[in-house]
Formats: structure tokens, C-alpha cells, sequence
């Protein structure tokens, strides 16, 4: 019986350490992001400062966007033929 017990908290943290690194990760990311488009970084902390990261990466990418779903429509996917669905 000890032996399930260790294992199970073995089992949890293994899954806390993998959910901190997933939010580590997230932070850096959103940090570069906020960086790339100009914004203070001091204020992620602030309610909506994902959201207006998001909005103005967006914004700052849209002709890559433009420029990617034109050339989809013209020449369909590029891997198209490999697809399962």
C-alpha cells in the first residue's frame, strides 16, 4: 500500500512540475511577443495585457497573414496530399 501512495505523489508532482514549465514557457512567450510589438513588459501583470498583446501581434503580422491565405487559395496547401482528414 506505501508503494501506490509514493507512486500516486510521485504521479503529482511529475504533473505539477510539467504544468509549471507549460506556464514558464507561456510568460516567456507572451514576453517576446510584448517586446516585438513595443509594449512595457513591466505591466503583464495588468488584466488585459495578454489580450492586447495578442491584438497588436495580430495587428503588426496582418499582411503576413494576407499574404499566407492568398497563396493558400491559389495553390491550395502545400502538404495537402498528405492529409488523413
Amino acid at each position: 500500500m506505501l508503494l501506490v501512495e509514493r507512486r500516486k505523489q510521485m504521479e503529482d508532482q511529475e504533473g505539477t512540475a510539467f504544468q509549471q514549465n507549460i506556464q514558464a514557457r507561456r510568460e516567456a512567450n507572451l514576453i517576446a511577443a510584448a517586446d516585438e510589438v513595443g509594449m512595457d513588459v513591466s505591466r503583464r501583470s495588468d488584466p488585459g495585457f495578454a489580450d492586447e498583446v495578442r491584438r497588436r501581434w495580430m495587428e503588426a503580422n496582418k499582411e503576413a497573414f494576407a499574404s499566407l491565405n492568398a497563396y493558400v487559395e491559389k495553390h491550395g496547401l502545400p502538404l495537402e496530399k498528405y492529409r488523413a482528414f
